[in-house]
């Protein structure tokens, strides 16, 4: 099961167990930029990478805050915590 979920919204408990891969921030939001110039739903076909960095340092992209997302999962996995 892949996912996108932050650390708190993924299901918990039994025998499962966790993989999570990060990525490089700066290959994350270089392949981010390019999926949403992609996909016609995004409407951002002739978007500036300089505008789509501003948004993703904000955290004003779809799942959030790139870094608040690691950091729920390095807190998570720290804590052992559900």
């Amino acid at each position: 099961f892949q996912t996108h979920f932050s650390y708190k919204n993924i299901p918990k408990g039994g025998r499962a167990k966790y993989i999570y891969a990060v990525r490089n921030p700066k290959d994350c939001l270089t392949s981010y930029f390019h999926h949403h110039r992609n996909f016609k739903i995004y409407n951002f076909g002739n978007g500036e990478f300089d505008f789509f960095y501003e948004l993703f340092m904000k955290g004003e992209v779809d799942y959030g805050d790139y870094f608040d997302h690691v950091n729920s999962w390095l807190d998570g996995m720290r804590k052992g915590k559900e």
